[in-house]
């Protein structure tokens, strides 16, 4: 019993304040774009063979255990950019599952992205306005009204 206690992790969950206005969520971000998602790039271990017996033999993670944490990368393609000068195609990454906070965006499909960092190590999570361009919630439709705002905006 005290060897598997030893091993186990603890448990994490998402957890944060409601988002403010497109204002204050772009006052936040160091990045705010509107993009269709073109790549996305899991780093969770593929189950095959080669993995499997990696798992077994010590060197590296189990394939069948879910990190919900682990990174997703995902490429878009910059439609719109409102803040921090996105152009061309970005890269945003964010946890797996939103037990972990992140966001879970689908290839071929639009979003308006409030991130965080570098342009070349942008994050995304739940916790901001970030979601699907056809949400209102998302506040595409202020972006668009209010640019010359958000210029003038300090996080």
């Amino acid at each position: 019993i005290l060897l598997s206690l030893a091993w186990m992790s603890p448990a994490r969950a998402c957890s944060c304040i409601p988002p403010g206005s497109p204002l204050e969520e772009a006052a936040r971000a160091t990045a705010v774009f509107h993009g269709e998602v073109s790549a996305v790039r899991d780093s969770q271990p593929a189950n095959t063979w080669w993995n499997r017996l990696r798992w077994r033999l010590g060197w590296g993670p189990d394939p069948n255990l879910f990190n919900s944490a682990r990174p997703v990368h995902y490429t878009f393609r910059i439609i719109e950019s409102f803040r921090g000068g996105a152009t061309g195609r970005v890269e945003v990454t964010s946890a797996a599952d939103g037990a972990s906070c992140g966001v879970r965006f689908e290839k071929g499909r639009r979003y308006v992205v409030y991130a965080n960092g570098a342009v070349d190590s942008l994050r995304a999570g739940v916790c901001s306005l970030t979601g699907p361009a056809e949400d209102p919630r998302s506040g595409l439709q202020w972006l668009r009204g209010h640019r010359g705002k958000l210029s003038a905006v300090t996080g």
